[in-house]
């Protein structure tokens, strides 16, 4: 079953924790088809070069907004998902080795 993850981001979050947080995504048991981080607004030139660093990922896709807020990012990034399951992940929010895996079966079922 195929699935987007989509991760909004905003200059706030500390730079270790977003590290965490993408990571934890990145090293999951069960990988999405498609990581969508939707940037609200400017951030730091060392997110910036971090995100480029992991944009490497054939699957990890990065979008750069002007700043409109939660609500409105998220909308934007369901728009752009290109699955049908959406999994929202916080940026400063450490994902379970599994969580994907186990929401997945639970969809299945």
């Amino acid at each position: 079953m195929r699935f987007t993850v989509l991760m909004p981001i905003h200059d706030l979050v500390e730079l270790k924790l977003l590290k965490k947080a993408i990571y934890s995504i990145l090293n999951s048991n069960k990988i999405p088809n498609e990581f969508l981080i939707m940037i609200d607004g400017d951030i730091s030139t060392d997110k910036k070069y971090f995100l480029k660093k992991i944009n490497k990922e054939k699957y990890v896709r990065i979008v750069y907004k002007k700043k409109v807020g939660l609500i409105k990012i998220l909308n934007e990034g369901l728009k752009l998902a290109k699955c049908s399951i959406i999994a929202r992940a916080d940026s400063d929010d450490i994902n379970n080795k599994f969580r994907f895996e186990k929401q997945i079966k639970y969809f299945q079922s």
